[in-house]
Formats: structure tokens, sequence, C-alpha cells
């Protein structure tokens, strides 16, 4: 693999990157209006600032040192480069645009606005477990996006009458 084409690719993996990112920021920062009020969050916005460092750590990764031939091919073991990457990127590109355009109509809709969230993230879960896999940092992201989404998911029955 050339220098040229792990350029390339970084290039790409942090484009995936951010939209990853556009999305759980934008998530974790409707999440108390979403979130039924015994099982929000005290420090979401706080915690979610601090988990996001490791998207910084990637980035750094990425565009200091360009992708290690052993980082790469970790990356083309999960799927994260070449067409896969692009087929994936693609994928997500739909749902992103789709979920802004639903959730600005129903935004006033709590159920709907949970439901959607909580679709967007069970999307990103798959990309998050291939990534964390390659930079373990991510880990931490991967966590905080299930923990979201678990209070976004809680049954009815167990919000207080």
């Amino acid at each position: 693999m050339s220098v040229q084409e792990r350029t390339f690719a970084a290039e790409r993996l942090l484009f995936f990157l951010t939209i990853i990112e556009k999305e759980l920021d934008f998530i974790a920062a409707k999440s108390s209006e979403m979130v039924p009020e015994w099982l929000r969050l005290e420090r979401s916005v706080d915690d979610w600032t601090d988990t996001r460092l490791a998207f910084r750590y990637v980035e750094h990764l990425l565009t200091e040192h360009r992708i290690p031939p052993r980082v790469y091919r970790a990356l083309e073991t999960h799927g994260l480069t070449g067409q896969l990457l692009e087929s994936k990127v693609s994928f997500l590109k739909k749902v992103s645009e789709r979920f802004h355009k639903i959730y600005e109509k129903h935004r006033e809709n709590m159920g709907i606005a949970r439901r959607l969230s909580s679709w967007v993230l069970g999307v990103l879960d798959n990309y998050l477990d291939s990534l964390a896999n390659v930079f373990v940092g991510l880990g931490a992201v991967r966590e905080f996006k299930e923990q979201i989404e678990s209070a976004l998911t809680s049954p009815e029955e167990l919000n207080p009458a």
C-alpha cells in the first residue's frame, strides 16, 4: 500500500469520523429533552465533551502520521478502507440527512425524536465497534453512545406514574 493510498484512506476515514461525531454531538445535546427526567444524566454534556477527545487523538494520528501500514491492515480487516469504507460513508450520509429532515419535522414529539435518535445510534453501533477495535480510545465513545441509547430506549413502564 503506497503512502498516497494510505493518505487518501486517512482523509476518507476522517470524513467518516466527522459524520459520526456530528451525529453523536447532536443527540448528546438533545438527550436531556428526550430522556425521561428520572434517567437524565447530570453530566451528559460534560461527559460527552470529555469523551469526544478520543476523536481528536484519532484525528491527530491520521493527519500527523498518516496511517502506518500496520494500522492500515487493521482498518482493512474491519472494512474501514476502500470500497467498503465508501459504502459505509454513503449509507451514513443518507441516514444523517434523513434523520435531520424527519427530526426537524417531529422535534416536538419526544416519542418520535427518541425512536429516530435511537435508530441513528444503532446505525453507529457497528461502525464504532469496528473503529474501537483499531483505535482503542474510541471504545469510550462507543460506551457513551450505548449509555445514551439505553436511556433513549428505556421502557415507558419504568417511568414514574
